[in-house]
C-alpha cells in the first residue's frame, strides 16, 4: 500500500512539476515537461528494471524483460539530459531527428537500437545456454 501511495505520489509531482520548473527556473513549460517525463520514465522504468532483477533471483525469469527495461530506463535518461542543453525558451528545431542527435551530433538513436538489439540476443543467446 505504502508502495502504491509512493507511486501515485510521484506521478502527480511530475505531471504539476512542469509548472514549478518553468515559473521557478525559466523556460516553457513544455520543455520542462519533455524532460520531466524523461525522468519520469527513467525512474518507472528503473524500478521495474529492479523488480524484474529482484523476481530473477527468486525465479528463472529471462533476461529479454530485465534488457528492455534496462535500455527504456536509458531511454528516459537520454530525454531528461539533452533537453536542456538546447535553449528552453525556444522549442528546438529538429527536423525529424532524434534531440540527443541534434545536441551531440551523433546517431545516438541509432547507437541505441543497436545497443537494444545487441542486449536482447545476448539474453536469447544466455537463456539458450541455461537450457542446454
Amino acid at each position: 500500500m505504502r508502495i502504491g501511495a509512493a507511486v501515485v505520489l510521484f506521478a502527480a509531482l511530475m505531471q504539476f512539476g512542469s509548472e514549478f520548473a518553468s515559473w521557478a527556473l525559466g523556460g516553457t513549460r513544455s520543455a520542462w515537461f519533455y524532460v520531466i517525463s524523461g525522468i519520469e520514465a527513467a525512474t518507472l522504468w528503473g524500478a521495474v528494471f529492479y523488480v524484474v532483477a529482484i523476481q530473477r533471483i527468486r525465479w528463472d525469469v529471462s533476461l529479454l524483460p530485465l534488457s528492455a527495461a534496462a535500455w527504456c530506463c536509458i531511454e528516459g535518461l537520454e530525454r531528461a539530459v539533452c533537453r536542456p542543453l538546447i535553449s528552453m525558451d525556444v522549442a528546438p528545431k529538429l527536423n525529424g531527428d532524434n534531440i540527443c542527435d541534434v545536441v551531440t551530433g551523433w546517431p545516438v538513436s541509432w547507437i541505441g537500437y543497436a545497443a537494444a538489439l545487441l542486449m536482447a540476443c545476448i539474453a536469447q543467446e544466455l537463456m539458450k545456454c541455461r537450457k542446454d
